[in-house]
């Protein structure tokens, strides 16, 4: 088979002379950072590595020293907001969305983002003792979060010992699944109260551009951003409404529309290392060289000073370019 299931930090042959040993990224669900193994030396592919204080997954595992690492650079020119402040700050931003008498969309990545938006969501109707009402309109992120509550091992020990418990964190009072076309389309009767959390996460596409539409122009309905928005999307642009003082307007589905809507960002949920993340997670390497990937290019230029700062040798690597790394 060309596929098999393989162990963390178990000692994987793929030739006589190359091993390989997966380690927890602490990202996303089963994320693995991998370390390559030859007679020539050892190299280290960081992918996508976690936030060191993400409310959901356990810590990245730290990366043996190595010859040379390749490192993800998506958040590397800043420090998150502490997971507290976030959450805090989160909980204000849904309360004051749903005291304006609107609709609260939430564009959301259907891995991982999801399932900290609901359990931020159960425990605060728990503190606050809040009726809540959730539709979580994605048939992919309703499988991912079915996925999840099979994986305590995985996450942080208050989310691991609530599932234990058949507490289901990701389960809040008011929660309705829309599955179907046609569930989805009557979420479009209600116009106050209703938390709709659906992908796509940039706003690219799927069902929260439906949402969007029906919901943009009312100036008492909320967006409430939770997560990485690209150059370019239609989610990077309304955000960007937020710092201007003339209209935004956006093409939804065939129609220009002028957004009314109170626009919020929260960065602080995001899966990714910050550059302090990132500093600490290279420091058992000790390589010799550090390649920078998966990154903007102004973000990875200022982590490339930091790293030239530490006399670090850092490679930048254009699509396609061959790399000597001997």
């Amino acid at each position: 088979a060309a596929m098999r299931v393989v162990a963390f930090e178990k000692r994987l042959e793929l030739t006589p002379n190359l091993h390989a040993r997966y380690h927890p990224a602490g990202h996303i669900l089963g994320s693995a950072f991998i370390e390559l193994d030859s007679p020539d030396g050892r190299i280290v592919f960081s992918g996508d590595l976690g936030n060191r204080e993400s409310s959901l997954q356990q810590d990245t595992a730290l990366p043996p020293a190595c010859d040379v690492v390749v490192v993800e650079t998506t958040y590397a020119n800043r420090t998150h907001r502490s997971t507290q402040a976030t959450i805090d700050e989160f909980r204000e931003v849904i309360k004051t969305a749903l005291a304006r008498g609107g609709n609260v969309m939430i564009p959301s990545f259907a891995l991982e983002r999801t399932q900290v938006i609901l359990a931020q969501l159960d425990q605060l109707s728990k503190d606050e003792n809040l009726k809540l009402q959730i539709f979580l309109d994605s048939p992919m992120a309703a499988k991912m979060t079915n996925l999840y509550r099979s994986c305590a091992n995985e996450f942080v020990p208050a989310i691991a010992q609530e599932l234990e418990t058949g507490d289901d964190p990701f389960d809040p009072d008011g929660l309705t699944y829309t599955v179907s076309s046609s569930e989805s389309r009557k979420i479009n009767d209600i116009h106050e109260g209703a938390i709709i959390i659906a992908g796509s996460g940039m706003m690219t596409g799927g069902r929260i551009v439906h949402h969007l539409k029906h919901n943009i122009w009312r100036d008492n309905a909320s967006l409430v951003v939770v997560g990485y928005q690209a150059e370019g999307t239609l989610g990077r642009k309304l955000v960007d409404s937020m710092h201007s003082d003339a209209p935004t307007r956006v093409f939804l589905l065939g129609d220009e529309i002028i957004v009314r809507a109170n626009v919020h960002t929260l960065g602080g949920f995001s899966a990714h290392a910050d550059q302090d993340d990132l500093l600490a997670w290279l420091a058992p390497t000790e390589a010799s060289k550090t390649v920078l990937v998966h990154g903007e290019l102004s973000v990875m230029n200022v982590f490339k000073g930091v790293l030239e700062a530490r006399d670090q040798q850092v490679l930048m690597p254009s699509l396609g370019e061959q790399l000597n790394l001997s």
